[in-house]
């Protein structure tokens, strides 16, 4: 048994032996082939070390230095929420930005690491790298995530077809700044287009939601009438609210008809914003006639001649006084989406506000100021900017991340930060409703509606899709009880949100 025994061990140690050295060949072979292929691909390669924090450097002089096309596949693009224009992150980012302006083909692709759910009808934002791909859709890039259960762990920048950037850098304060990082520059066309090729097989979706034309089409409004104080300003607080929506009007017809001087019928006015909508035609007529003499004589905005009983002619003055500061992009979605109807005076006011702030911002279409310094700019008090600030979160228009209130000194308390949500139709909106009452049902939506507005977020879909999953868990009365006890809570708190809501309900779930 022992003499069997024995000779199956050398057989099976004879075997291990040949495979051994046959498995040793063809590893030798094989690192022949591949060496031969590294040369044979790396011949006319060109290659430029990029070590620690000269990353940032090489890549601008690259990016700036490029002509036909940029694509970036990055796992960690992460512009920091109080980002300023010094940061790293912002650099690189605006450096693309500016290629894509100048007419390089910029391409980006993302990691996502927050939920997806293809149904759902919201922009998705990972909140990683949510900021960056904000300001590169605002700014026209097409942007994409790679949604998976595993990461797109990508480092790589191909710039013209030929030179690629690739390491372990991600964009990132700690992995421009502070981590040992390194990566590699190679010029090598070959190289660029296998790397080309990996990216284009990479299963994504875009970050940028379809938006209507209504939104993409804008009117240029002088930005000095939002900034003087003798116009807007002005209007705001003499609540001379019908010459600035006139006038606003007639900068719209004058967009659309390529002509400043313009035949203005007053009752079509008045309906389009509905002025005196009970009363008759002629007391339509006459305040709308009063509004545009207003323009005219006190705001010297328009130069008018009246027809008596026929319509007014109208000439939109182009004073270089008013239009050297340049404009403020109002979506064509103002008046057809009927925001110039529904908001009030500050509510406006306040919107034309976060455009001409978010088109200055350096990371838009986020922004942060002071309501103060608000003020100053503006020359306005602080009270309708506020106001108008709430009422558009009210209106589910604008989005307003506010700051921790700190527990030793109030006055160091950081500005809120501020983003306008993409606007829907009432028809989208109508269809997004159902959706979620086909999701609960109508009657958990209602009560889940009703709640959130206690909190100012009646209109927010995300807050009542919470708030019903929460009342079909805790009960009616529970999620209704917390719901008054966080609506306790100053308007200016950042707890006072539907987050807090279910927080609370978790936190008193867990310690039953």
């Amino acid at each position: 048994m022992v003499a069997v025994a024995n000779a199956q061990y050398n057989r099976r140690r004879a075997l291990l032996t040949i495979s051994g050295m046959v498995l040793s060949s063809l590893l030798f072979l094989f690192g022949i082939l591949a060496g031969t292929a590294n040369a044979r691909s790396g011949a006319n390669a060109w290659v430029e070390d990029v070590r620690g924090t000269n990353y940032v450097g090489i890549v601008h002089r690259e990016l700036a230095a490029a002509t036909g096309s940029v694509a970036v596949a990055m796992f960690e693009m992460r512009v920091p929420q109080d980002a300023a224009e010094s940061s790293p992150v912002v650099l690189l980012v605006s450096d693309l930005i500016a290629a894509h302006r100048r007419g390089v083909d910029v391409k980006v692709v993302l990691d996502l690491r927050s939920s997806y759910d293809p149904e759902s009808g919201n922009a998705v934002r990972d909140y990683a790298n949510g900021i960056a791909a904000d300001m590169l859709t605002y700014a026209g890039i097409d942007v994409s995530y790679f949604p998976s259960s595993y990461h797109m762990h990508q480092k790589l920048v191909v710039i013209d077809e030929e030179t690629v950037i690739i390491g372990s850098h991600n964009w990132t304060y700690s992995g421009l700044f502070k981590n040992v990082e390194s990566s590699s520059l190679i010029r090598s066309r070959e190289h660029a287009r296998t790397k080309l090729t990996r990216i284009n097989e990479l299963k994504t979706f875009s970050a940028a939601r379809s938006v209507a034309p209504d939104v993409t089409n804008t009117i240029p409004v002088p930005r000095d009438f939002l900034l003087r104080d003798e116009l807007a300003p002005h209007m705001l607080t003499k609540n001379d609210k019908r010459p600035f929506e006139i006038y606003l009007l007639l900068l719209r017809y004058a967009s659309e008809s390529g002509a400043p001087t313009l035949s203005i019928d007053p009752l079509k006015v008045a309906t389009e914003l509905a002025i005196a909508p009970d009363d008759d035609k002629w007391v339509k007529r006459k305040y709308v006639i009063k509004a545009i003499r207003t323009l005219a004589e006190r705001y010297a905005l328009i130069d008018v001649t009246f027809h008596r009983g026929k319509d007014a002619d109208v000439t939109i003055l182009k004073n270089t006084s008013l239009t050297s500061a340049g404009s403020i992009q109002v979506p064509l979605a103002y008046w057809t989406y009927g925001l110039a109807t529904e908001l009030t005076q500050d509510e406006k006011f306040a919107y034309l506000i976060c455009l001409n702030e978010e088109a200055q911002s350096y990371t838009p279409p986020l922004w942060r100021k002071s309501q103060e310094d608000l003020a100053k700019i503006y020359s306005v008090s602080r009270k309708p900017i506020n106001v108008g600030l709430n009422g558009l979160q009210r209106h589910d228009i604008l989005s307003i991340l506010r700051s921790p209130i700190p527990k030793e000194n109030f006055k160091r308390r950081r500005p809120n930060q501020y983003r306008l949500k993409p606007l829907l139709s009432p028809a989208e909106r109508t269809a997004r409703w159902q959706k979620l009452e086909q999701k609960h049902s109508p009657q958990l939506i209602a009560q889940a509606r009703a709640l959130a507005t206690m909190v100012a977020y009646g209109n927010d879909f995300d807050s009542a899709d919470q708030l019903a999953a929460a009342i079909s868990a805790y009960g009616y009365e529970t999620v209704s009880n917390t719901t008054v006890h966080v609506a306790t809570k100053s308007v200016t708190n950042p707890n006072r949100h539907p987050d807090t809501i279910i927080d609370y309900l978790d936190i008193s779930r867990r310690t039953r």
